[in-house]
């Protein structure tokens, strides 16, 4: 797990976004892991799909391993969606 952190860091780094999705995509196929979802989502929202993105942060914002970062990103989200439902 951490060298897929280290992975999702670096291509955050670089703006890689669609790499992060790819990556996220690959290792969910393993398992769920709120924290690879957590960061599918950013990856979204950085192509530039709000609502994609909203609806990944809804899986996991009772999850308590990304509870606060989850809820601030849904914030920020809604924040740049154009239709604020």
């Amino acid at each position: 797990m951490d060298k897929i952190l280290v992975t999702i860091n670096y291509y955050v780094r670089e703006r890689f976004w669609c790499s992060i999705r790819n990556l996220c995509d690959e290792e969910l196929r393993k398992g769920q892991d709120p924290v690879l979802i957590f960061w599918k989502a950013f990856g979204i929202f950085k192509e530039g799909n709000v609502t994609e993105a909203l609806r990944e942060l809804q899986r996991v914002s009772d999850r308590r391993e990304v509870a606060l970062a989850s809820c601030i990103a849904l914030i920020h989200y809604h924040e740049r969606c154009r239709n604020v439902d």
